[in-house]
């Protein structure tokens, strides 16, 4: 009886994919309503069907709601399947994170638009999402890289600048300041199959004591300690560079590793 039931739920499925294929894929687009519809069968999504998959999604608004709605049609094993066959097809977590960031933006657009029940599928579609951060992002994949005045691009260094929201400088080169000195250094995290992106940084005072005001040490015309003589580390300021993470638990895993740092 079990069985009987979840293959009627799979059945189902299958076929609000279906129907929301029909919604948004015109029909002479074969080769993306076949794609879209491998999401919702049991074989698996080749790398040329995912491609096809996200082309189509790169499209506009609609497309993507066209893709949201065949992937909460499914069970949550299956959401985890085609995530992992995106993951592997792609190479990357990329992707996903655009999915996620994109499927939150969306959700708020449904909510807004009196869609509670279309608000409340994406926001548990979000959490699957999310579910399967935790495993791909754990600390296995995890690498932490050192930023101090010696070795951090100019890349890296406006793209921290960026995304500095606890303490923003309003130029990057401000930003650079807080480095071109021998006690500060940011710790960041990357993926190791995203390379020099940094997803989360925490940027670091070497001190003597606790520092009473956070002037003195956002202050760039303080005076620079010797690391030697330093007893202390000031974590003042973590940031999360991509909102499609939000959830995943990486501003904890930042300040576990910078801790055993």
């Amino acid at each position: 009886m079990a069985e009987e039931k979840q293959l009627n739920l799979s059945e189902m499925s299958r076929k609000v994919a279906a129907a929301a294929l029909g919604i948004f894929v015109k029909p002479e687009e074969k080769k993306v309503s076949e794609a879209l519809s491998l999401l919702s069968g049991g074989q698996t999504v080749q790398s040329e069907a995912i491609n096809t998959i996200r082309d189509f999604y790169k499209r506009g608004k609609e497309e993507k709601h066209a893709f949201f709605r065949t992937l909460k049609a499914l069970d949550p094993a299956r959401i985890e399947i085609v995530l992992n066959e995106i993951y592997a097809a792609l190479d990357s977590p990329r992707w996903l994170i655009e999915i996620r960031e994109d499927l939150a933006s969306l959700g708020r657009e449904l909510k807004d638009a009196g869609d509670s029940d279309g608000a409340k599928a994406y926001a548990a579609l979000g959490k699957a999402i999310v579910s399967y951060f935790h495993k791909i992002f754990n600390f296995q994949y995890l690498n932490l890289r050192v930023n101090d005045m010696y070795n951090t691009s100019l890349y890296l260094l406006k793209f921290m600048a960026a995304k500095e929201g606890v303490h923003p400088t309003e130029h990057w080169w401000a930003f650079e300041d807080r480095l071109n000195r021998p006690d500060r250094f940011i710790l960041s995290i990357e993926h190791f199959k995203m390379p020099n992106i940094p997803i989360v940084y925490v940027e670091i005072a070497l001190t003597q004591g606790i520092v009473r005001k956070l002037s003195q040490i956002t202050d760039p015309s303080s005076k620079a300690l010797n690391p030697a003589e330093a007893d202390a580390a000031i974590f003042y300021s973590i940031n999360s560079t991509l909102k499609g993470l939000g959830g995943a638990g990486l501003a904890e895993k930042m300040i576990i590793l910078a801790k055993k740092h």
